[in-house]
């Protein structure tokens, strides 16, 4: 009886050691057939949120993630996209989440490039145009005294390079935003399509639309009791040649060059360019006169800008010029009177690039 009891309680208690035995051997199985589980990801650092994220992941990601060290942030390595690859070329946690702000073509352009404590100092100011990034760099060095706003100036502008170097065509597609100047040229045949008299208000002709609105303008100024009338309008290539040629032979090449235009730069070939007087028909003194003035406060109402301003004359290549203005349209002169741009500087970066 005694033997029958002790067998029993034997086989009891090797049902019991070979039920613990397969218990741990189970996990020990399912230890090895499930290594991703959230206690190795929790020994590594990672808290409760970011496990939930790494479990969701394929399971080559977990492997990934199990063979180094704790990750910062990696939560938004999962979930936002190219937040690593910024990781990866250098930016820090705070420089990412400023760049993946960035409009899609300007992102493309950091990610295509090394780091570069410049390029996350340009990336955010408005007149950085990347395809020229390269030559910012180059004028960092050779203009050393130029601070970020005058550097994307000089560059966009194509100061970098020397005056009637490197000349592009103009676009006359563009029409009243085509942009002619010491670095941009028309043919020599070209002649705006449709020019008109501005008569009442002077003899000289303008292209329709810019005519039209100068005419306007001199009928509000006269209203205000301002004389405002056109002294030299469109020039065709050959007179504008002829014109240089006298100068230069008048004050020689360098000098001409600061005052006139050589044939197929001047935007009087575009008939959008007006040079205006007053009661004085001498364009010299009419910055002297009220009707400068009001020019000044008005010109822009009516799509017109002064094209020379004094303290652009490096951009430009112009000296000042009160008396020359140009039709770009309302909607541009309201906005270059608003930013302080020349239309060189606006063209570069809102037309041509």
């Amino acid at each position: 009886m005694r033997n029958s009891t002790r067998n029993k309680i034997f086989i009891l208690l090797g049902g019991l050691v070979l039920f613990t035995l397969s218990i741990f051997g189970g996990l020990r199985i399912y230890d090895l057939t499930h290594p991703y589980q959230a206690k190795y990801f929790t020994a590594l650092g990672y808290d409760q949120n970011e496990v939930e994220i790494i479990l969701s992941q394929e399971d080559s990601v977990k492997a990934e993630i199990l063979e180094q060290a704790y990750l910062p942030n990696i939560t938004k390595h999962m979930t936002i996209e190219h937040y690593t690859d910024l990781i990866q070329l250098g930016y820090t946690d705070v420089e990412t989440e400023i760049l993946l702000g960035l409009e899609s073509d300007r992102l493309r352009f950091v990610l295509e490039n090394n780091y570069d404590v410049n390029i996350l100092n340009w990336i955010q100011m408005e007149t950085f145009i990347p395809s020229r990034y390269q030559r910012y760099l180059k004028a960092q060095v050779n203009e050393p005294n130029l601070n970020n706003v005058q550097l994307f100036e000089w560059v966009n502008t194509d100061r970098d390079r020397a005056f009637y170097t490197e000349i592009q065509a103009s676009f006359p597609e563009l029409g009243k935003l085509m942009l002619v100047n010491k670095y941009h040229a028309l043919a020599e045949d070209f002649v705006p399509h449709e020019l008109v008299t501005i008569s009442p208000y002077g003899q000289v002709k303008l292209e329709n639309t810019a005519a039209e609105a100068f005419k306007q303008l001199a009928f509000d100024a006269k209203d205000d009791g301002y004389i405002i009338v056109g002294i030299s309008g469109y020039r065709s290539y050959q007179t504008q040649a002829s014109l240089y040629q006298r100068y230069v032979n008048e004050d020689g090449k360098q000098v001409a060059d600061t005052y006139s235009a050589r044939a197929g730069h001047s935007e009087h070939q575009t008939g959008l360019a007006i040079d205006v007087a007053s009661n004085d028909p001498n364009i010299l003194t009419f910055e002297q006169s009220k009707s400068f003035d009001w020019m000044i406060e008005h010109a822009h109402e009516y799509g017109f800008i002064l094209r020379y301003p004094k303290g652009k004359e490096q951009i430009t290549g112009y000296k000042y010029e009160p008396w020359h203005y140009r039709y770009v349209g309302i909607d541009v002169a309201s906005e270059l009177i608003k930013s302080g741009m020349t239309f060189d500087e606006y063209a570069a970066v809102s037309i041509l690039d």
